[in-house]
């Protein structure tokens, strides 16, 4: 969230396509150019200066993928020589981890600029782009594979990132793995624990790590040391630093010490449990070739096939339809309707009362020309994300008190006392989202399953849970001047992490009255 004056000089910049830094010239005064534009945004005050990390809204959630190779290079990586595979040395990193090179969802990039998230961030008109990766998938499965890195190495065990190997090795042996880190973090003995701490908050979080939190590392490592052994206190040093909510964001944490409060989730409603299901269809559809005017007892449609260029053009010829009754349209002379036979599950629940049309509805809510559409509606339609936006929000005027329409919604339902929630399928997305006062955010769930965090020895099962307490310590309550970014990364991981527990139990104890083939 950039000052207005930091945009203005990047603008500068761009325009002038030039960007003088203490006597060094960058670009070549050329419009676009984006060295200039590059070096505008490293060597700005607002990028330099130590001051700023003191402004809780400064900073940002951090993206998965840069986390990895973050840890990756501090930590001095080294791949095995022997390995040689053609697909590098991740696998299926999108699913785990909700970020990939090359594998974006769209052409938009992973996630969209002007996200803002129910809550603090959309009260005050702050966005938090890389906020809709905070799956549950994606938040358990990159702690995961981060403490699989400590354990393994780069290797697929306990939900690794590397690629499957042959067998599942000890917690300590790197021998199956793709890779494994080279940088001696271990402390070798007691007196050096905190001067190694101040090491990996240089090297992973730049310097940030909260007194509380180096504490907390501290008494983990000593704890961990007495019982287990110093090995193994050296890897809980690692793993918990890669948990801090200061190398998952770029703020400054603040923490108040009392525990952090999950999301209360909502309450139970006795009534009988209804659910809507939506489906976004991905990319762009010709909807005037789903749903036509029938070819036969419909008047409509020689209009309609000469529009479309008859034969040679894209009309839809009376063997391309199937027809379906247009009576409940209401339109005079046309009691017929056609469905694009390619789509003909669309007349079958048509037919069947399981379905209806909405024809003729789009984002603009009067006739608009290019002179005057931005001084008579707020609606943007001169791209494919911001007309995927406007579907998403259907509120022309922006005068509801949620961005999303299904979320709005909910709201009303939760007004009139029903117990509500939403939930999102690989990723967040705005239609779901409602009133910031509300709090509600999606649970997002992957098509792969429910993940919980774990780790080999100290975190799993109902016994092994030694690293519970120094984790929600990490994430303890924040004051109101620390970082906001922060705060919402320890609360997003706290709230997944009790509820995929909770999830993963109730559905291991559920029995499917449906089978479903695999």
């Amino acid at each position: 969230n950039p000052s207005p004056g930091f945009v203005q000089r990047v603008t500068h910049a761009f325009i002038s396509g030039s960007f003088t830094s203490r006597g060094v010239s960058f670009g070549n005064f050329k419009y676009g150019n984006l060295k200039a534009v590059a070096a505008a945004i490293t060597l700005d005050p607002e990028s330099l200066s130590p001051v700023v990390d003191e402004d809780p809204a400064s900073g940002n959630i951090r993206e998965p993928l840069l986390k990895v190779i973050q840890f990756m290079r501090s930590l001095s990586f080294r791949r095995r020589p022997n390995i040689k595979f053609r697909h590098g040395l991740f696998d299926e990193m999108s699913y785990k981890i909700g970020q990939m090179v090359f594998d974006p969802p769209d052409q938009f990039s992973f996630f969209a600029c002007d996200y803002s998230p129910p809550g603090v961030f959309a009260e005050t008109d702050m966005v938090s782009p890389e906020s809709e990766l905070l799956s549950m998938s994606s938040v358990v499965g990159l702690i995961n594979g981060l403490f699989s890195f400590v354990n393994f190495g780069l290797a697929n065990a306990d939900n690794g990132f590397a690629p499957s190997l042959a067998r599942l090795p000890p917690v300590g042996d790197y021998s199956t793995s793709v890779g494994y880190l080279t940088f001696p973090f271990q402390t070798n003995n007691i007196a050096s624990v905190a001067s190694k701490i101040d090491e990996l908050s240089t090297m992973m979080t730049a310097g940030r790590l909260s007194p509380g939190n180096k504490q907390v590392l501290l008494d983990a490592h000593a704890y961990f040391n007495q019982n287990y052994g110093i090995d193994s206190a050296d890897r809980v040093l690692l793993k918990l630093m890669a948990a801090t909510p200061e190398f998952h964001t770029s703020n400054t944490v603040r923490k108040t010490g009392s525990p952090r409060s999950i999301t209360p989730p909502a309450v139970k409603s006795s009534l009988p449990y209804k659910a809507i299901v939506y489906i976004n269809l991905a990319g762009g559809a010709d909807s005037f070739n789903i749903l036509t005017p029938g070819p036969s007892g419909c008047s409509l449609y020689n209009e309609y096939y000469e529009a479309r260029g008859r034969g040679a053009g894209i009309g839809l010829g009376s063997d391309d339809i199937l027809p379906i009754d247009g009576s409940s349209a209401g339109i005079s002379g046309c009691g017929t309707l056609g469905v694009n036979k390619l789509l003909s599950a669309y007349k079958d629940i048509f037919d069947e009362g399981k379905g209806i049309f909405f024809a003729n509805m789009g984002h603009l809510h009067k006739p608009v020309t290019k002179e005057n559409w931005l001084t008579e509606t707020k609606t943007d339609l001169f791209s494919h994300h911001t007309m995927k936006l406007e579907s998403h929000v259907v509120d022309a005027f922006r005068e509801g008190e949620g961005p999303g329409v299904l979320g709005r919604m909910l709201d009303i339902l939760e007004g009139h006392g029903h117990a509500v929630g939403a939930t999102a399928v690989n990723s967040r997305a705005t239609i779901i989202d409602g009133s910031p006062t509300t709090g509600r955010l999606a649970d997002i769930m992957s098509t792969e399953g429910v993940l919980r965090v774990f780790d080999r020895n100290f975190l799993k099962g109902e016994t092994n849970q030694q690293l519970r307490g120094f984790l929600e310590s990490l994430h303890a309550e924040t004051d109101d001047n620390s970082g906001v970014f922060g705060n919402a990364w320890s609360q997003t991981f706290v709230d997944i992490w009790n509820k995929t527990d909770s999830l993963v139990g109730t559905l291991r104890n559920t029995d499917l009255a449906t089978d479903f083939v695999t």
